[in-house]
């Protein structure tokens, strides 16, 4: 009993100096008593047999946590992250062998293969810059004095890959080693120092190898998603702790500092490079600059074929879709619009084959569908087609992004109105202002026009036109109506700066700035205006665009004397004048066109028109006369979906418009102002 005790004593002893603060050595003994195996308890053990003596106690090695480098229990990073760090750290005994890399894991098989198309030309930069230093033997780079590239920033609009490309590029180079991936919002906590602590976290695997195997150590590779959110430029919250410019200085000195580990590659991804600090751009850290911008036809086709491969190989994809033709029907779709697009076309071949009509009727030994009753899926040309009216680009035409042609349509319902050599000759110089901005020059990348005339002369809608029959690969109308109703100019300077950020995302664009005033916020009462929207778009109008990038501005305005007094006028190449009608043949001209008149009763008509008649003011007088002789007649007026006229022409009698002007006349009215047809074009010339 008495050596029991002394056993119980002993074994307590041993926990409190386990657990004693006052130990020195960082290992406590390997065994105690007589060894046997290793046991995780102290738990006595059985004699073994023949033995003499008490029982034997066994103590497993342990390694104390150094009190320099072990986190805080619950600060440092998250446990994920922590725990992917541990995980990457390999130890002295089983050093790290990095994956071979050849120019052809970079090849454009290979990288279709990682689900990449249509990057070809920036992938081989990439490998010069970044990958070639490290496929070498370590000895070699030692011995040229070269140190290896640190930092690559992706950069480009959304859904344009940015994730996808540095996720595959980052397992290649890692071999088995999974890259950690860091969204940048998470790194950042409320208590103090504990942010940079996460990003110290980090990189400490990375450096605790290169100490243990010096140039064989493995590469490390770090993303950061959205690092915008955590490395914006220092000094630009002055009211705040500061914690994002100590978030940079902590990523600066791991990055490029005294110690930093060679054995690091960081690859940030961002839709707002501009946001970034400068410091980060400087060689040394994010040295490679990488743009990931939309793709071009090539491109597409590349970015297609990889999803629709499985559909190919099990023979589920009809001979009738050609890639290549969508691939050029899909102007400015980025890769995840590709990718929708698929799944929209896909959908709709379910459907089919859930709803089965006529020769689409279920076989019931369908090569897909054995045993289900069903029929074959396959997804044809026209599920494609019926998908592209359901996805659409968000750099693409409209006022609010995506669209085509069509989405212009709202700005000239009744489509380009002829009106003789006059303004034939305008057209003209509207249509060569379009090819000199696709021809371009290194010198005048941007080419920009001002509209001016009074109001309802058809300044929209001839800027409209001009940008729907460009066919750019990017074309949209900015209108104060549509994205800047009681908005404050804080906010119409961001809308602006969007806009003209949207529009160098392409390589050929046009943006139509429609009723400058408006968005500037001019009032003749005082006048009042926005210096901060004006000082805006000045600058974005004197910015050239990026290299490579070709830019077409069209703005227009009811005030020119207001835009020559503010000096926006200057800030344009050109400005045209768009005339109301005056010379009684153009008035004429648009009665035939829309009306249907003779030219006789046409003239007839026109003489009782005022001297100047914007056209969009005539227009909507036809219309009300024809509704007025409907109504006298007991007819209801015809009217297309959207409420605009029938497209067929505007129907009503020579005799209806003379009743419907006499009545003005007699009332001392002007011309009416139109409700949708605010925006038809037609340009008069000088009486």
């Amino acid at each position: 009993m008495q050596f029991a005790m002394s056993c119980q004593a002993y074994v307590r002893a041993l926990r409190v100096f386990r657990s004693s603060s006052c130990l020195m050595g960082r290992h406590l003994p390997v065994a105690l008593g007589k060894p046997r195996e290793f046991s995780d308890d102290l738990a006595p053990l059985p004699p073994p047999p023949g033995s003499v003596g008490g029982p034997t106690f066994q103590v497993t090695k342990k390694t104390l946590p150094d009190s320099n480098t072990a986190p805080r229990e619950g600060s440092a990073l998250r446990n994920d992250v922590a725990q992917q760090a541990s995980k990457n750290d390999t130890p002295r005994d089983t050093p790290a062998k990095g994956h071979t890399l050849t120019a052809k894991d970079f090849s454009t098989e290979a990288l279709k293969t990682l689900g990449i198309g249509g990057l070809d030309e920036q992938m081989e930069g990439l490998f010069r810059r970044v990958f070639a230093s490290r496929m070498v033997p370590p000895g070699v780079a030692t011995r040229m004095g070269v140190p290896h590239v640190k930092g690559v920033l992706m950069y480009g609009p959304p859904g344009t890959g940015k994730t996808l490309v540095a996720r595959q590029i980052g397992r290649l180079l890692a071999g088995n080693r999974e890259p950690q991936v860091v969204n940048g919002p998470e790194l950042l906590q409320r208590w103090v120092g504990q942010s940079e602590a996460n990003i110290r976290t980090l990189f400490e695997a990375a450096e605790n190898e290169h100490a243990r195997e010096g140039d064989n150590a493995q590469l490390h590779v770090i993303i950061f998603d959205e690092i915008d959110a955590l490395c914006k430029a220092r000094g630009r919250d002055q009211g705040g702790p500061g914690v994002g410019d100590s978030v940079v200085n902590q990523l600066l000195t791991k990055m490029d500092g005294v110690e930093s580990a060679p054995n690091v590659l960081v690859i940030g991804l961002t839709n707002r490079k501009d946001l970034l600090d400068p410091a980060l751009l400087r060689p040394g850290r994010f040295e490679v600059q990488m743009e990931i911008g939309l793709p071009d036809s090539s491109g597409r086709h590349q970015i297609l074929t990889i999803h629709t491969r499985k559909m190919a190989e099990n023979d589920m994809l009809a001979e009738d879709v050609d890639l290549r033709a969508l691939a050029d029907m899909t102007r400015n779709y980025s890769g995840a619009e590709l990718a929708g697009l698929v799944r929209a076309a896909a959908s709709h071949a379910y459907h089919r084959l859930l709803n089965p009509t006529g020769h689409d009727a279920p076989e019931t030994h369908g090569k897909h569908g054995r045993g289900l009753g069903l029929g074959r899926v396959e997804l044809r040309r026209e599920d494609f087609e019926n998908s592209l009216a359901e996805i659409t680009p968000a750099l693409g035409g409209g006022s609010g992004g995506g669209g085509g042609p069509s989405a212009f349509r709202r700005w000239f319902p009744h489509g380009m109105l002829p009106l003789g050599p006059q303004f034939d000759s305008f057209v003209a110089t509207c249509r060569g202002l379009v090819a000199q901005a696709r021809v371009g020059s290194a010198g005048n990348p941007m080419l920009t026009a001002l509209l001016e005339g009074p109001p309802g002369a058809g300044k929209t809608a001839l800027a409209a036109t001009i940008a729907a029959e460009s066919e750019f690969p990017f074309a949209r109308v900015v209108c104060a109506a549509d994205s800047m109703v009681a908005s404050s100019p804080a906010e119409r300077c961001a809308a602006l700066q969007q806009a003209f950020d949207d529009a160098t995302a392409s390589p050929l664009s046009c943006l139509v700035i429609d009723n400058l005033e408006r968005i500037l916020g001019f009032s003749r009462v005082g006048p009042v205006y926005s210096n901060e929207v004006l000082q805006t778009l000045l600058l974005l109008l004197r910015r050239p665009p990026p290299k490579g990038r070709r830019l077409l501005v069209i703005g227009t305005t009811s005030s020119a004397d207001v835009m020559q007094a503010l000096e926006v006028s200057s800030a344009f190449n050109v400005t045209l004048h768009v005339a109301p009608l005056r010379r009684l043949e153009d008035k004429a001209l648009v009665l035939q066109e829309t009306a249907g008149f003779s030219p006789e009763e046409a003239l007839d008509a026109a003489r009782l028109l005022p001297g100047e008649v914007p056209i969009k003011h005539l227009l909507c007088t036809l219309e009300m006369a024809a509704a007025a002789e409907k109504f006298s007649s007991g007819f209801q007026e015809q009217t297309l979906e959207n409420g605009s006229p029938d497209s067929k022409g505007i129907r009503v009698s020579v005799h209806g418009l003379k009743s419907y002007l006499q009545s003005l006349h007699s009332l001392k009215s002007p011309l009416p102002e139109p409700a949708y047809l605010a925006n038809s074009v037609a340009v008069g010339g000088q009486g």
